[in-house]
């Protein structure tokens, strides 16, 4: 502890030299004691700080772990679906007799000539017809805006 400006014991230090003797060494210490916490704080912070980016280091590795989980799992089920179905394609190919025809044109009609081109007419809808619903869609893509169920409205 370094005190500044302190008379020392000689003759022409008077009886108020102590209260100020007092008041510069209470000053002092109550420096020292400040920068004392101050370097505790930032000792702490910084632990602290080191400590947050460990745990985000560490939640980054599990969060891209769960992220590479995910992806597996996706594609095998990916693959699943794709090996279903050209499972059931191979199997409708299979069961389908193989015809011995020319291959035909996309341009061109197949027609038997011996028989007349039919003609369509147009038909009315019947009451059973009307009554029922529409077929239901078969793709992901989601219903239409309208049809949707909105409670919030």
């Amino acid at each position: 502890m370094i005190v500044k400006n302190t008379p020392g014991s000689s003759a022409g230090a008077g009886s108020g030299q102590f209260h100020q003797y007092r008041m510069q060494r209470r000053r002092e210490y109550f420096r020292l004691k400040h920068m004392e916490s101050e370097i505790y704080e930032e000792q702490k912070q910084k632990e602290w700080i080191d400590n947050r980016n460990k745990r985000i280091q560490e939640e980054d590795l599990k969060r891209q772990a769960r992220s590479k989980k995910r992806a597996k799992k996706k594609q095998r089920l990916n693959n699943s679906k794709a090996a279903k179905k050209q499972k059931t394609e191979h199997s409708t190919t299979d069961n389908q007799p193989q015809q011995d025809q020319e291959p035909q044109l996309p341009n061109q009609e197949q027609q038997d000539p011996q028989e007349p081109e039919p003609k369509e007419t147009p038909q009315e809808p019947n009451q059973e017809q009307q009554d029922q619903e529409p077929p239901q869609q078969t793709s992901s893509n989601p219903p239409p805006p309208e049809a949707t169920h909105n409670p919030n409205t």
